[in-house]
């Protein structure tokens, strides 16, 4: 706190101290004033968006925003699990203004990209099958062709699956 006026260099120390308490009093009224000015964000779901609506001052603006696409994200990319997709990229992007001197979020944005997972055909699926008996077929000492053909169900391997 500074000296006003030298006022209290002036005071018994008592009186300083309660000069000094009574300032710091008013600053935390101003300080609590100002806080309950803030300007409240109202946030609106996108139509096919699940979540709580809710509103938040510039200042928790931040926390409201991103939580709400974290949960986006997790919904999308459940959805897409859920269809069988593998999720290949997560863009999410921010809008943001200056509310009351403070950075603030307005909007979110959350975009999933995922694609439908390949099924092996059927004939690729039992050469597998059969390419892993015959390879534990191998453990055991089976190492004559006819043995492993047998075992393959008499498919010949391609030679780039044998990988």
């Amino acid at each position: 706190m500074s000296d006003v006026h030298g006022v209290i260099g002036s005071l018994p120390p008592s009186l300083a101290a309660q000069y000094r308490q009574l300032l710091k009093a008013i600053l935390d009224v101003r300080s609590e004033a100002a806080a309950s000015q803030q300007t409240i964000l109202g946030y609106k779901l996108d139509i096919d968006e699940r979540g709580v609506l809710r509103s938040a001052p510039a200042s928790q603006s931040q926390l409201a925003v991103t939580t709400q696409e974290r949960a986006n994200v997790s919904r999308l990319s459940g959805e897409a699990s859920a269809r069988g997709e593998d999720v290949v990229s997560v863009n999410v992007s921010y809008r943001a203004d200056i509310v009351d001197g403070r950075l603030a979020l307005r909007t979110g944005h959350t975009e999933v990209v995922s694609i439908k997972r390949e099924e092996p055909d059927a004939e690729t699926a039992v050469y597998q099958a059969n390419r892993e008996a015959a390879l534990s077929a191998l453990a055991f000492g089976l190492d004559d062709d006819a043995a492993l053909r047998a075992l393959s169900g008499g498919l010949t391997p391609d030679p780039e699956t044998l990988g």
